[in-house]
């Protein structure tokens, strides 16, 4: 089959040029052919393409039609150069003869072309000398041609027809034939110079780098046409971030508003035109993190590049302070101790913290005895609250306080401290410190002392001393004292006591006694042999450190110390 074959070059920015030829492709029959007015039922599928008249009207006898495919190039698309040149092969009559290009339509098909079937030949395009000897060329290159085919192009038809026949200068006969493809040699050569026209929206965006929690922000869009061509009802549309909530805006946006959406219609945009919108967002108050935002621009026409239509996202990073607080104490302490507590605050978020405060309420059986920084007066109850104003991101602290723990209690101490701002805090899960739990613990020492019930004047008895811890801490520096009955001497002891001992009185060092650890001591004493009556001894135990119970420090043994009986012998006698 013949056809118009274009190819496509590039040319400059947007320039396409566009060149065919009739080309051969299977051997059947193409898009050019001639018909003959003496034989009008006639199909001429011949190898030239015949142009022919007679008398001075150059009345046409044969008459050639050729075929442009346009359907490779867009509608938008503006001809700037077009050209068709045909060579002859043969020529007569032809001296001072105008051939004309004239518009005809389509639909044609060379198989099947007659004079009968052609398409009426229509208005003049344009006119150039006809050849007048084989070998030459004709070339119609008019504004006239060019404007006909941007009326086609624009039209959408793709494809333009055209009848090639003599308009004046003829006299007896004229006839001139022109190469096709189906004689092997250089056919209809077509050029088409064409540039779209198209419009290219382009779209910028502006906002801030960083901002707060609960603040209000602006964005400010440029948009322009920076294409050759009109674009048609565009439309402007921004989806703002969830965390966001549309303050206020310039323009006139479609209501209602879906969701977070702003979208404005700009109608037709000129080339070289645009504008600047601009709207205001409320953050959250609750929100802090990365804010991403981009708008888009669209218009219901084919554009030249669809790349500027987002624009670059602008990344808005919104910062909150994030105040954190750990607090240390000690794992154990003793019925009426001094401890100490330790807190470490800092601000480990990207923005200051105002007004800060820091609030300890120590647990009732806690007196605070002194601390560090300046506190809130007067205390409320335990409360001690600490003000630190402004907090950068990164500063932070330390506080100390010192409390006594009341000398009757054991059990378990639970403390905790708070820090907060009168802004967002971006994490308040460490804004409490976690538990400080001390164990209050002591020890309690126990005493049992033992003797014999009576003893007789002389006697050696022994006292025993059974001790323990049955506490729940250690008791340190424990120390056992037994101060001897009067009217006994010191006969002899278990263990190791203190020497020299002052006024009868034993003191043995036992030292560190763990929670249910016990002993034995032995005391012995010599009775003063002139002695009776009851024998009090007394043994106390004691420690360093507080106890949870006194009451069984202490033990007391009594022993009766009777004279020996002489019983003396009965005699009986017989009377005298």
């Amino acid at each position: 089959m013949k056809r118009l074959l274009l190819s496509i070059l590039f040319a400059g920015l947007g320039l396409l040029l566009v060149e065919g030829v009739l080309s051969e492709e299977g051997g059947a029959a193409g898009p050019d052919a001639f018909v003959r007015i003496t034989q009008p039922e006639m199909n001429f599928n011949a190898e030239s393409l015949s142009v022919a008249a007679s008398t001075n009207a150059c009345n046409p006898t044969d008459v050639a039609y050729v075929h442009w495919d346009l359907s490779d190039i867009p509608t938008m698309g503006f001809v700037h150069n077009a050209a068709l040149t045909l060579t002859a092969n043969y020529a007569t009559g032809t001296d001072n003869v105008i051939l004309g290009l004239y518009e005809t339509e389509s639909g044609w098909q060379e198989e099947t072309l007659a004079w009968a079937t052609s398409p009426a030949v229509g208005a003049l395009i344009e006119t150039r000398p006809a050849p007048t000897e084989g070998g030459q060329t004709v070339t119609f290159n008019s504004a006239a041609l060019r404007n006909y085919l941007i009326t086609k192009i624009r039209s959408g038809a793709g494809e333009a027809s055209f009848a090639l026949r003599f308009t004046e200068g003829c006299r007896l006969f004229a006839l001139a034939r022109f190469d096709d493809r189906e004689n092997g040699l250089t056919g209809p050569v077509m050029y088409l110079e064409y540039e779209l026209y198209l419009p290219d929206l382009a779209i910028d965006k502006s906002g801030p780098l960083t901002a707060s929690p609960g603040e209000v922000i602006e964005y400010t869009l440029v948009y322009s046409n920076v294409g050759n061509a009109i674009a048609p009802y565009v439309t402007i549309v921004d989806v703002l971030p969830p965390q966001t909530t549309v303050y206020d805006h310039s323009g006139t946006v479609m209501l209602p508003l879906p969701g977070q959406t702003l979208t404005w219609e700009v109608f037709d945009l000129a080339p070289g035109a645009g504008g600047v919108l601009t709207f205001t967002a409320l953050i959250s108050p609750t929100f802090s993190g990365l804010l991403t935002n981009t708008a888009t621009i669209a218009t219901t026409a084919v554009e030249s590049n669809t790349i500027n239509n987002i624009s670059p996202p602008i990344v808005t990073e919104v910062r909150a302070p994030d105040l954190t607080l750990h607090k240390v104490g000690p794992a154990m302490a003793y019925p009426g101790e001094l401890i100490t507590y330790t807190l470490v605050y800092s601000n480990a978020g990207n923005a200051t913290a105002p007004y800060v405060t820091i609030s300890d309420i120590l647990p009732p059986q806690l007196t605070a005895l002194d601390h560090t920084g300046t506190i809130v007066l007067p205390l409320p109850g335990q409360t001690l609250t600490w003000e630190v104003y402004n907090l950068a991101p990164g500063d932070g602290g330390v506080l100390t306080i010192t409390a006594i723990v009341n000398p009757t209690f054991t059990g378990l101490l639970t403390n905790t401290a708070t820090i907060t701002t009168t802004i967002f805090d971006s994490d308040i899960g460490n804004n409490t410190s976690p538990p400080v739990v001390t164990t209050v613990r002591a020890p309690d020492l126990t005493i049992h002392k033992t003797g014999p019930a009576t003893a007789y004047p002389g006697d050696v008895i022994t006292y025993a001393l059974a001790y323990a811890n049955v506490g729940d801490a250690p008791a340190s520096y424990v120390t056992i004292t037994d101060v001897l009955p009067l009217n006994t001497q010191l006969y002899d002891h278990s263990g190791t006591v203190i020497l020299p001992s002052p006024d009868r009185t034993l003191t043995w060092e036992v030292f560190n006694l763990a929670p249910g650890a016990s002993g034995t001591l032995t005391v012995s004493v010599v009775i003063d042999t002139a002695y009776t009556g009851w024998l009090t001894n007394t043994v106390t135990i004691a420690t360093t450190v507080p106890e949870a119970v006194t009451v069984n420090n202490t033990s007391v043994a009594w022993t009766l110390v009777t004279p020996h009986i002489v019983y003396l012998p009965l005699v009986m006698r017989a009377a005298p």
